[in-house]
C-alpha cells in the first residue's frame, strides 16, 4: 500500500509549482518522511519515497524548507546509509538532496550536518559508472560548494577526487559537471 501510494503521488506531481505546493500542504511530505521512517526494510518503498521528496522539492522553495523542517533530510540520509549498494535508492536520495540545496542556503547546512555530504561522496565513489547518480551527485556537491562557509567541508569530503573522476567520464554531461565542480573547488 505504501509503495503504491508513493508511486501514485509521484505520478500526480507535474512541473507546475502550484500542484506541488498543494500536494505538500495536503501531507505528501509527511507521508514520504513517515514511510521512510516506518518501513525501514523496504528498498522499493525507500526509492519511491525519496523520488516523491525529489519531485516535491524541484523548483519549489516553500516545499524545500518544509521537507527539511519535517525531517526529510535525516530520512534521506538514513535511506542512503541503509541502502549503500542500491543504486536506485541512492539516485533518488542524492537527487532529492540536490534539489533541496538549490537556492536555499539553510538547507545546505542542514544536509552537511546530517551527514548527507559524506554519504553522497561515498555513493559517487561506490558507483562511478552510473550516469544519473554522477550527474545528480556533482550537482549536489556544486550546490553545497557554492556556499563559501561550506567549501572547506566539501573539499575535505573528497569531492575534488569525485570531480576529477567525473571529468574523466565518457558521457559529456557528467564530464561537464565534473569539470565545473573541479574549477569551483580548485578556486577555493
Amino acid at each position: 500500500v505504501q509503495e503504491n501510494g508513493c508511486a501514485a503521488l509521484c505520478n500526480l506531481l507535474s512541473n507546475r509549482q502550484d500542484i506541488k505546493v498543494r500536494a505538500a500542504r495536503a501531507g505528501c511530505i509527511r507521508a514520504a518522511v513517515t514511510a521512510l521512517n516506518t518501513f525501514k526494510d523496504d528498498p522499493e518503498l525507500a526509492q519511491l519515497a525519496c523520488a516523491l521528496l525529489r519531485g516535491l522539492a524541484l523548483g519549489v522553495p516553500e516545499n524545500k524548507i518544509a521537507i527539511v523542517a519535517q525531517g526529510g533530510v535525516k530520512q534521506l540520509c538514513r535511506a542512503m546509509a541503509q541502502y549503500r549498494g542500491d543504486v536506485e535508492v541512492n539516485i533518488q536520495a542524492v537527487a532529492a538532496l540536490c534539489n533541496l540545496t538549490s537556492q536555499v542556503s539553510e538547507n545546505k547546512r542542514a544536509i552537511c550536518e546530517a551527514g548527507g555530504l559524506e554519504l553522497a561522496v561515498a555513493a559517487l565513489r561506490a558507483m562511478p559508472n552510473n550516469v544519473e547518480l554522477q550527474q545528480q551527485g556533482c550537482g549536489l556537491l556544486h550546490n553545497l560548494a557554492c556556499e563559501r562557509a561550506l567549501r572547506a567541508q566539501v573539499l575535505a569530503s573528497g569531492a575534488l577526487q569525485v570531480a576529477e573522476a567525473a571529468a574523466g567520464q565518457k558521457v559529456r554531461a557528467v564530464q561537464s559537471l565534473g569539470q565545473m565542480l573541479q574549477r569551483q573547488l580548485q578556486d577555493a
